[in-house]
């Protein structure tokens, strides 16, 4: 079961330096909006690649990242105590772009709704007895049953 072993400590990893992030690391340059995204660990355990996404800009983005980088040791001590392996993974961080393309689609979709929402705004719109709801005051459309075709009324 090796792939669960690496599994277990791709997660182990990703809650210990997810936690670090958030709460243990003080400085200014780490944008609140940081998250790990995900962790893969190498087959003999020896590298641990940690995906970094942060909400912003292209500016907090760097800035995050040289922090984290900054603090690599420390957050390397930090995984290394919580783990109960012989070899500690050696962390490297990167961004995690996913999550981005992830937010530009959700955006366009969300455009999307609102043209047609638009859309639907100008058109009429039907009432629920089938007629035309014209928003003209005075006008009144009778009822289907109630119209005449071929010169008989319909019961």
């Amino acid at each position: 079961m090796p792939g669960y072993r690496r599994e277990k400590i791709a997660s182990l990893i990703r809650g210990i330096v997810g936690e670090a992030i958030i709460h243990k690391l003080h400085d200014p340059r780490v944008s609140p909006f940081t998250s790990v995204t995900r962790v893969e660990v190498a087959r003999d355990l020896s590298v641990a690649k940690i995906g970094i996404s942060v909400a912003g800009e292209k500016s907090d983005e760097r800035r995050t990242m040289a922090a984290i980088h900054h603090a690599t040791g420390h957050l390397q001590r930090m995984v290394a105590e919580a783990l109960n392996t012989r070899v500690c993974p050696k962390l490297r961080f990167a961004i995690d772009d996913s999550v981005k393309g992830v937010r530009e689609i959700m955006k366009i979709l969300d455009e999307n709704r609102r043209e047609m929402e638009q859309r639907d705004a100008a058109q009429p719109r039907e009432t629920d007895d089938g007629t035309a709801d014209t928003d003209e005051p005075g006008r009144v459309d009778s009822p289907p049953h109630e119209r005449e075709e071929d010169g008989e009324p319909s019961v």
